[in-house]
């Protein structure tokens, strides 16, 4: 029977740098997001998860970012589902690897607590969250 995948880390961040070693480097991991006004742009924004036990061959994952909830009387607003298809090397899946999704703009309308989830061919995984707020 095959492992469960294991998502290790799944972080939100400004700049992710590639290794030509296989390595990678992330900069400006970021818990709180700020922006000049509301609404406004949160990006650019990388969301990194990092994953081990991937079955070989082709798979899709999944980042799901959820906004905030708004007050009672205000309609929700719809989670971003952001598909990734991933060719995993047989021998390769056991090796922890980095997912990614680079956000160049992520329109935000509410301040608060904004989730994302990671899944894999539908099962969510992990899941983590960032602050989104005005720049003071």
């Amino acid at each position: 029977m095959p492992a469960t995948p294991v998502v290790h880390a799944l972080l939100a961040c400004r700049a992710l740098d590639a290794q030509g070693d296989g390595g990678i480097s992330l900069q400006n991991v970021i818990e709180v997001v700020p922006v000049a006004a509301l609404p406004g742009d949160a990006g650019p924004l990388i969301l990194v998860a990092l994953v081990r036990n991937l079955p070989p061959g082709p798979g899709e994952g999944a980042f799901v970012l959820r906004p905030p909830a708004g007050e009672p009387d205000e309609p929700p607003l719809p989670a971003q589902r952001l598909p990734i298809r991933v060719d995993v090397p047989a021998g390769l899946g056991d090796r922890q690897l980095a997912l990614h999704v680079r956000l160049p703009h992520v329109p935000v309308s509410r301040g608060g607590w904004h989730e994302f989830h990671f899944e894999w061919e539908g099962a969510p995984l992990a899941a983590n969250r960032f602050a989104v707020g005005i720049r003071s």
